[in-house]
Formats: structure tokens, C-alpha cells, sequence
């Protein structure tokens, strides 16, 4: 026997009615996993750390305001003038700064609990900047996302440091001063195991050094593990840096 056209119809829809309840169940309970929990402070605003006051604002134009700027922790809102300040800081982080007064609500992000430089770690004295995006400012001669790379070497791997310029206190045979430069085929490897073994470079005018990079040797087991940089201009002589600067072990 054949099924009756309306059951066919009814049974149709339910299914469709079914599949949607579903889908639905499932995405409020993914919304439920990821909701966080924040409280305002009714009464109360949080002082030093307003970075930006917009006037005439309705509360959710106020929040939302704060959603969109990467800087912004918590929102102050005065209920009279509809005044809306964006802090650059939480009543959670900087409970000290919070204080009373009539009239105002003091409300935490609860989509932004953690400051974004935390995790940017901007190297060789760059500081973390938080405009439109998280991003580094270097100082000069760094480059790079976390300011990681130099801008202007000096020349050890390109060779606008000539051979004649670096010399050393002793050389294994093979391995003369001028072969220690960077990303090279060989190495400089001191004729002598003291702690007194120096590579030199002499430059005909000052320069400013902001990093040195170093690396072992390419085919043999052997690298630096301490060193100090001592300077010379013309005849006398100063200790630049006193304090040996440990380098990582190396792991096999």
C-alpha cells in the first residue's frame, strides 16, 4: 500500500522541525562553553586610565566602542550626560584604582581580559604598541616583527669588512682570524685553549654596536661559550662590558 500524501508532508516537516531544533541546541551550547562572566561596578569608576572620552553615547555604543580598540580594558559610563570613557586598564587588574561616585558604571571587557603586549615580547629594547593591531617600534638599527633582526651590519658576513681588519691573539693553522665571519664556509679556531684568545676587528671610524651575533663552527665541535667585548680608541684602552655573557649549550 501507498503512504497517504499528507503524511508524507507531515512527516516531512517534522523532520525539518527536528534537524533545526538540533542545530540549534548545538550552537547555544558551543555559545554557552565560551561565555564569560563579568560584573559592573554600579556606583563607581575606575581614575588614571581613561585613554579616550566620547560624549553623547549610549551604553551599548559605549561598549562596543571599547570592543573595537585593542587598547581598551574597561569603560566608564555616566548615566546623566551619557558620557563614555575607555580605559586602558581593568577595575580587575588595578582594583586600587577603582573608586566611588554616583552615577557612573564602571564594566570590564569580558572578550578582552589580558593585555595583548603581554604575549608580543618585543626583543633588543623595542616596546610593544597597541593601535589598530598589536605591532613592535624598534629602536634604530632593529627590524622585524619583534624587532629581531639588524638593519645595517657591519660587514663580518658580507665582507664590507675586509680581511685586514680582523685579526686574532692566535690562529690554528687552517682557520686564520679572517675566516671568522658569518654563515661561512670555514671558522676562526684559536691556536691556543686560554681564556686571553681574542679576535679583533679595527675600524677607521667609531662605530655604534648594538648587537653582536655569533655561531659555532660549521664542520667542527667546537664554539664560544663566554666572551667579553673590551674597545680601543686610538691608544687607550676600556673595558667595554666586564660581566662574561653566558651562550646556550649546545645540544646534540
Amino acid at each position: 500500500s501507498c503512504d497517504h500524501p499528507l503524511h508524507l508532508k507531515m512527516q516531512n516537516y517534522l523532520d525539518l522541525t527536528l534537524f533545526f531544533s538540533s542545530l540549534f541546541f548545538t550552537i547555544a551550547a558551543g555559545f554557552s562553553a565560551e561565555c564569560r562572566t563579568s560584573f559592573s561596578n554600579k556606583d563607581h569608576v575606575l581614575i588614571g586610565h581613561v585613554m579616550r572620552t566620547l560624549k553623547s553615547k549610549s551604553f551599548e555604543k559605549c561598549t562596543f566602542s571599547c570592543e573595537l580598540d585593542l587598547r581598551c580594558f574597561s569603560v566608564n559610563y555616566f548615566l546623566w550626560d551619557k558620557t563614555c570613557e575607555l580605559n586602558n586598564a581593568s577595575a580587575n587588574s588595578s582594583p586600587g584604582h577603582l573608586v566611588s561616585r554616583k552615577g557612573v558604571v564602571c564594566i570590564d571587557m569580558v572578550i578582552r581580559k589580558d593585555d595583548p603586549c603581554v604575549s608580543m615580547r618585543c626583543g633588543n629594547g623595542g616596546t610593544c604598541v597597541v593601535s589598530s593591531k598589536v605591532q613592535c617600534n624598534c629602536v634604530q638599527g632593529f627590524i622585524g616583527p619583534r624587532c629581531e633582526n639588524l638593519q645595517d651590519a657591519l660587514g663580518m658576513e658580507s665582507g664590507y669588512i675586509k680581511n685586514e681588519q680582523i685579526t686574532a691573539a692566535s690562529a690554528k693553522q687552517g682557520f686564520d682570524a679572517w675566516k671568522g665571519r658569518l654563515n661561512g664556509e670555514s671558522c676562526w679556531i684559536p691556536g691556543r685553549l686560554s681564556s686571553t684568545e681574542y679576535i679583533s676587528v679595527t675600524f677607521s671610524s667609531a662605530k655604534t654596536i648594538k648587537a653582536i651575533a655569533m655561531q659555532g663552527a660549521p664542520k667542527q665541535d667546537c664554539w664560544v661559550t663566554t666572551y667579553k667585548v673590551e674597545w680601543q680608541y686610538g691608544d687607550s684602552s676600556s673595558v667595554f662590558q666586564k660581566v662574561n655573557v653566558l651562550i646556550a649549550e649546545h645540544q646534540l
